[in-house]
């Protein structure tokens, strides 16, 4: 490796306090740190929890706001590391357009040009919705050195838009539990005594995130509502958790919207976000079932190994579902699902009445994960 071959440039959706994107950051991190004990990492994102000793650049706060300033020094760092890696993450798809997409192979494009190593772990590949998505992709793909996905679903998209074939993996987040991420104490709902069963849900509004205004996601939390609200709900609370808690695009909108109307029928509490994702793993595993819309709280479910169920909105919650083995009866599609099918599923879920779970035992699903790291090899100093 080249001279700055010890350092590497972590990359992906990050520093927007979601807390699946927190995961994948501390495992991507974590999980290379163990293979190369002399890395060092430049993560282009502000301060997120790691595990102690890492040696991490964050990416710089500039004081006076001058347009263009931050894409350059993150460009900078980019520059002055050996390799990049994209850590995990729904990275390469055109859902925005055509523009960002082709941003990035101008990006690595010059990288590769000036002898970066590039590679990709944990990602998954889609959606790409034109041809010229899958043209730019395609040629993004062919870049990298290395590529690890975590479904089937993009080791299949790869091959179909004519890019090499990648490495099947799994998502990183699976080895959360491996990542040596700061203990803290005093946290209620990890050490508080429950007297009363608990389900977690976690929805998010999707649609309106990526331009397709807001009447989609009005139609779901309308039809969510009406099924929850003719759940059997016993002694059962609902923990409502905020695993993104950013300002903008969070969960704590709707989330105060689902407490607001089905508050009269069953407790209600806002589990709010934590930067440690580690804390929100403890905090689930207090859960006796999942209603999982958001990806990681149904990756989080399974590795906590309480039952779930799937309300799909993106083909990277199927992409997970299928290396899992998620039983299709468990997958509903959350734009497509009518109340009707959802209720009895909750019923089931809560009275743990369902008649089976993911086929892929967690251990073996944590050594897919491993798989992620081949790239790097076991005890590497370097190239």
């Amino acid at each position: 490796m080249r001279e700055g071959g010890s350092r590497v440039a972590v990359v992906g959706y990050y520093g927007h306090q979601n807390t699946g994107d927190d995961a994948l950051a501390a495992t991507v991190v974590g999980g290379i740190s163990k293979r190369v004990p002399t890395a060092e990492f430049y993560v282009a994102s502000s301060p997120l929890v790691m595990p102690p000793g890492v040696k991490v650049r964050w990416r710089r706060e500039i004081r006076v706001k001058i347009r263009g300033v931050p894409r350059v020094l993150d460009q900078w760092e980019k520059m002055h590391c050996g390799k990049l890696v994209l850590g995990g993450g729904s990275v390469i798809h055109d859902l925005f357009g055509g523009d960002r997409l082709r941003a990035r192979l101008r990006e690595f494009e010059l990288l590769k040009a000036l002898g970066q190593s590039l590679g990709a772990m944990g990602i998954a590949l889609g959606p790409l919705t034109t041809e010229a998505g899958r043209n730019t992709a395609r040629k993004i793909l062919q870049l990298f050195d290395f590529v690890a996905v975590r479904d089937q679903l993009s080791v299949e998209l790869a091959e179909e838009i004519g890019a090499p074939r990648p490495v099947l993996a799994f998502d990183p987040a699976v080895l959360l539990e491996s990542t040596p991420l700061p203990d803290i104490g005093g946290d209620s709902y990890i050490d508080g005594a429950l007297e009363f069963p608990v389900l977690g849900i976690s929805v998010c509004n999707f649609s309106q995130y990526v331009g397709r205004g807001p009447e989609a996601d009005k139609r779901r939390l309308g039809k969510l509502v009406d099924a929850l609200r003719r759940v059997r709900w016993g002694d059962h609370h609902l923990w409502l958790f905020e695993f993104n808690g950013n300002q903008t695009v969070g969960d704590r909108p709707l989330a105060e919207q689902l407490l607001s109307a089905l508050g009269d029928r069953v407790p209600c509490d806002i589990v709010p976000y934590h930067p440690n994702p580690w804390v929100t793993l403890q905090r689930i595993k207090r859960c006796d079932g999942m209603l999982a819309m958001r990806l990681h709280a149904a990756i989080f479910a399974y590795l906590a190994r309480i039952p779930f169920v799937v309300l799909s909105y993106h083909q990277k919650c199927l992409g997970f579902a299928g290396i899992a083995g998620v039983p299709p009866e468990l997958v509903l599609d959350s734009e497509a699902f009518v109340p009707n099918e959802l209720t009895p599923l909750v019923d089931q879920l809560i009275r743990d009445e369902l008649p089976r779970g993911p086929a892929l035992p967690v251990e073996e699903a944590q050594d897919l994960a491993e798989r992620n790291f081949l790239w790097f090899g076991e005890g590497q100093q370097g190239d």
